[in-house]
């Protein structure tokens, strides 16, 4: 079984409010990113009571005193439909044929609350048919409150395919210590557990002899999968175990150049790597069960893990998923996992982001769906995700003025802490919209981070001349969804600088103000004069880094509107970060 094609979402739960928040789908690797104390955790915590099957929710789950929900949506199957005619028909209520009526329902989508044995359907859909399954299906057929049953009837009927799964967590919060023996081998969040179950793995003859199990299944199949892992940082030859004074049990790993180190003296990036490989590889052996039969819900793995180590670990855990089964939920801040999975059609990133009041998710899907524009650009997903506002600009001399812009006009704003500088890549702009996420053939910026700004050369050549189509397409989405367009009053961002502080980069006294409408690299030539390397527009960048430190104080912003528009930037990296106000 791959993963699981439903719908689930959440309604007062814990942080989650009224609407209705989570999964739009599940893939085989679903990547859950947010900031600390957003909800990430929430997410996972709704499985323990999908696994059971649960008809209530403890109370102190419930968002401020509202009792919890969990909704489920899904399409009517054939099975299902034969199912409820067959119920209705021997209870001699007239459903017409069975084919008819199979027919009629079978692929409507149903949206129903999941109360375990009793589930309490919401509403019917027709998104993939011109009328409602239900339309005419009135008291001619099963009557008013014949109809209603038939509604419950078909969602008590659909299924949780999460029932009876095996749902194993890792907290952020981990460690292995040494332990007592146990009889009973469980394995808690925190990693407690692990100890004993690798112990009775190690030693236990009769545990063994009852998996069917090699005696020297740790110290072969178990160790190959952590040398793997580990590779080339560590290899380790052999792991032990032993009882120390206080009649606790040890896990030691030998080293050709170490010996045997216990493993409570090791670092916390291999723990965590343990606790992983005991979830994966020894629960399913104790529970003789296939790996396809767990839902594995794993919180920030990236602790104390190299980012080497940590790409194999998710390389190893992604081809687990696709070739075993298993449904993968990671918890992450790490934009190694981000980037990793950011492009890959069988893995999904749900953004949860929190107001204050209560938290919110959504679905990223623009890695999967925008033909490789943002790969040309060598965007990172982590960039644009895990930021709190992304400034979009044409290229790398436009981040170097902006970003000089901003600190002289309000030096507590910063790149990398309160925003993220995107290039888009000049005429690739094309493939952008700027539009409400939705169904789109192009880069949807607002699928990448809702705080988004735009800066875009007009290129006009003359009073009065108009920014072509692409521009004023993307000028107008961005400013009909709450972001802003910042079209230079000027042909390009280079016509903002002042006279002054040009002469200084070229070593002269005075020059010429740029004209407003000017080409810049006809600017240039102009000043450098004959037998000089006038090509400036393969040397954008490097200009921008020889004038930027002669951009000095306030008077750099008389030029056009660029006091304004940096005074409405910074305005907008402000509220972005939830920073109060400031009076420019």
């Amino acid at each position: 079984m791959g993963a699981p094609d439903i719908s689930i979402k959440l309604e007062n739960f814990k942080c989650f409010g009224e609407e209705p928040q989570g999964f739009e789908t599940f893939k085989p690797f679903n990547l859950i990113i947010g900031r600390n104390n957003s909800g990430k955790s929430s997410l996972l915590d709704v499985f323990e009571y999908l696994v059971q099957n649960q008809n209530t929710i403890d109370a102190k789950h419930h968002h401020h005193g509202h009792p919890s929900k969990i909704l489920a949506t899904s399409r009517i199957d054939e099975n299902i439909a034969k199912k409820v005619w067959h119920e209705y028909t021997e209870s001699q209520q007239y459903l017409g044929t069975v084919e008819t009526f199979v027919d009629r329902i079978k692929g409507a989508e149903v949206l129903w609350t999941l109360n375990g044995s009793h589930s309490d359907f919401r509403e019917f859909t027709a998104s993939f048919r011109e009328t409602h399954p239900f339309v005419n299906f009135n008291d001619t057929i099963v009557g008013k409150a014949g109809l209603l049953q038939v509604k419950q009837r078909i969602a008590a009927s659909m299924c949780n395919p999460f029932t009876g799964k095996y749902f194993c967590r890792i907290s952020a919060e981990r460690d292995i210590a040494p332990e007592k023996r146990e009889r009973s081998y469980k394995i808690q969040p925190s990693g407690t557990g692990v100890t004993n179950i690798l112990h009775g793995f190690l030693s236990n003859s009769k545990l063994q002899i009852q998996l069917g199990l090699r005696h020297d299944f740790i110290e072969t199949d178990f160790l190959t999968v952590l040398n793997n892992l580990m590779h080339p940082d560590a290899v380790f030859t052999a792991i032990d175990d032993q009882e120390n004074d206080n009649d606790e049990w040890e896990i030691y790993l030998r080293e050709e150049s170490k010996g045997l180190v216990p493993l409570s003296q090791s670092g916390s990036g291999l723990k965590t790597l343990i606790i992983v490989l005991a979830n994966i590889i020894l629960l399913p052996k104790l529970h003789k069960r296939n790996l396809s039969d767990y839902i594995f819900g794993f919180e920030e793995l990236e602790n104390n893990l190299h980012p080497a180590i940590l790409r194999r670990l998710l390389d190893f855990l992604f081809n687990l998923a696709i070739n075993n089964g298993p449904t993968m939920l990671l918890t992450t801040h790490s934009n190694v996992a981000i980037d990793f999975f950011s492009k890959s059609t069988d893995a999904q990133i749900i953004h949860v982001t929190h107001d204050g009041k209560t938290a919110s998710c959504r679905t990223v899907t623009t890695y999967v769906h925008n033909k490789g524009i943002l790969d040309d650009l060598d965007v990172r997903a982590s960039d644009l995700l895990q930021s709190n506002g992304v400034i979009w600009v044409e290229g790398p001399s436009d981040r170097i003025y902006l970003n000089r812009w901003i600190e002289l006009f309000d030096e507590e704003l910063k790149e990398e802490l309160h925003y993220q500088i995107v290039y888009y890549g000049g005429k690739i702009l094309y493939h952008f919209s700027a539009d409400a996420p939705g169904d789109c053939e192009k880069c949807e910026i607002f699928k990448n981070n809702r705080n988004a700004y735009i800066v875009i050369d007009s290129d006009i050549k003359t009073e009065g001349g108009e920014i072509n189509t692409t521009k004023q397409r993307i000028a107008h989405e961005i400013k009909s969804n709450d972001g802003t367009a910042w079209v230079t009053m000027g042909k390009e961002i280079e016509n903002y600088l002042p006279a002054a502080s040009v002469a200084k980069a070229f070593g002269k006294e005075s020059v010429p103000q740029i004209d407003k409408f000017e080409k810049f690299a006809d600017y240039v030539e102009e000043l450098q004069g004959d037998g000089e390397d006038s090509s400036i527009d393969k040397k954008k960048v490097s200009f921008a880094e020889k004038v930027v430190p002669f951009l000095k104080d306030d008077s750099v912003f008389e030029v056009m509107d660029l006091r304004d528009r940096i005074r409405e930037l910074c305005s907008k990296i402000r509220s972005w970060n939830r920073l109060p106000g400031k009076s420019y």
